[in-house]
């Protein structure tokens, strides 16, 4: 395990921390989905799975080229290009939910499904990687 993993994942903790704490102060509760993710970032769980449009949504640790730890690596830090933040990474299933599936711009690889959202100043994308018939893994980064 990498130790720049280590750090951003360090960093990641200690934001989501302080989210709930303000939650809780509020008495505003996270989504199902949310939940999901905030336990797999905790390593409560072993991957984050959604079931989202009739797909099953996996997002394991993985390596430095894919999965969890490609996110953070990659694109969790200030001057990361496709720079993600702690609420993009919560509300990723609603990035799915919400976006639109690209059909050949910006699909580099045509076996992935790529799902593109904008929302005010932000646009992401999200990179599905079919492993099983409705079965899908993620990659997730944001268009700067």
């Amino acid at each position: 395990m990498s130790q720049l993993y280590q750090q951003r994942l360090a960093k990641l903790k200690r934001e989501l921390s302080i989210e709930v704490t303000k939650r809780k102060k509020k008495k505003k509760k996270f989504t199902p989905n949310q939940q999901i993710m905030i336990d797999f970032i905790n390593n409560v769980t072993k991957n984050a799975t959604f079931y989202i449009k009739d797909m099953k949504i996996i997002l394991r640790k993985g390596h430095s080229g894919a999965g969890f730890q490609h996110i953070l690596e990659k694109h969790y830090c200030n001057e990361c290009p496709g720079k993600i933040t702690l609420s993009d990474i919560l509300n990723m299933d609603l990035i799915i939910q919400r976006g639109l599936k690209l059909n050949s711009v910006g699909v580099t690889n045509p076996d992935n499904i790529v799902i593109n959202y904008k929302n005010r100043d932000k646009e992401h994308n999200i990179i599905l990687k079919s492993e099983k018939e409705n079965e899908l893994v993620v990659s997730f980064y944001s268009i700067n």
